[in-house]
């Protein structure tokens, strides 16, 4: 099973742990702290692209859709990555 895959299944639990309101951002975050061995294994299954990190949080952040019966998608925000770099990130709030 591809390891993103696998974090997809510890959507549930993540999303429980996160506030009322977060962003793709913030969840990533924590899904990473919450799996940090699934999270490295998915970076290493995508270590082939140019960008394995954009790869891996890009289908993260994606998946979160999947799970709209414990979240609603609100809109974005400007909120800052990992690497400290402000973009765009999905915003979604716990039902």
């Amino acid at each position: 099973m591809n390891p993103v895959d696998e974090l997809e299944q510890h959507y549930p639990e993540v999303i429980q742990r996160m506030g009322k309101r977060f962003n793709s951002h913030e969840f990533i975050r924590e899904l990473a702290y919450q799996q940090q061995a699934l999270y490295v294994q998915a970076l290493a299954h995508y270590a082939h692209n140019k960008a394995p990190f954009q790869v891996v949080h890009g289908l993260l952040a994606k998946a979160l859709h999947k799970f709209d019966h414990l979240v609603d998608y609100i809109g974005v925000e400007t909120s800052t990555d990992i690497f400290g770099h402000s973009n765009e990130a999905a915003v979604w709030g716990r039902k």
